[in-house]
């Protein structure tokens, strides 16, 4: 943990549980490692996650982990049991057994699927979707609040490494697909 970070409006300290249904929050030149059950996340400086649960009902099917990224940057790994529901600004995105980088603002939404499948749509538009599967980052996708035409379109890869989602997986205990072990 570096800088101030926030869980539930209270000031974190080195150790601090993060629960599923809990809101962390970064200030200027900060940064949070955490894991919940078998998530393991990264938060970069201004950012704003909200965790939370869905009710069966609501989904028609058992209770869905919804995570809110209101603002900011985030890289998270996931195992391949359960699906995350993504909400951002800009998007909506259902994630499974992967390892994802969203970057989101007001305007625009980033969402590179490093590895592992997601359906994606655009909140403006929901009839605009596309399911994405990769191993290696071969579709990171911008997805805008407006515009005449798509709203999701191709992006480039930025702002995360596969150096931090080796990170990330260990703590987990687990290795992404991308190295050449197999154990994902």
């Amino acid at each position: 943990m570096i800088g101030d970070v926030r869980i539930n409006g209270v000031p974190a300290r080195e150790g601090s549980p993060v629960g599923p249904t809990d809101s962390v929050t970064t200030g200027a030149d900060s940064l949070v490692i955490f894991v919940v059950e078998k998530s393991v996340y990264l938060l970069r400086a201004h950012s704003h996650i909200e965790l939370g649960r869905e009710s069966a009902k609501t989904f028609r099917e058992k209770a869905v982990n919804v995570l809110r990224m209101l603002k900011g940057g985030m890289l998270a790994v996931f195992d391949k049991k359960g699906t995350k529901r993504f909400e951002t600004p800009t998007a909506v995105a259902g994630i499974r057994g992967s390892g994802v980088y969203i970057e989101t603002d007001p305007v625009r939404t980033y969402l590179c699927t490093c590895y592992g499948e997601a359906d994606i749509s655009a909140l403006a538009n929901p009839e605009m979707r596309e399911a994405i599967k990769t191993r290696h980052h071969e579709s990171p996708r911008y997805i805008y609040a407006t515009g005449s035409g798509s709203l999701i379109v191709p992006a480039p890869v930025f702002n995360h490494t596969d150096q931090e989602l080796i990170m990330l997986e260990a703590m987990a205990g687990r290795k992404p697909p991308f190295t050449d072990t197999g154990d994902y």
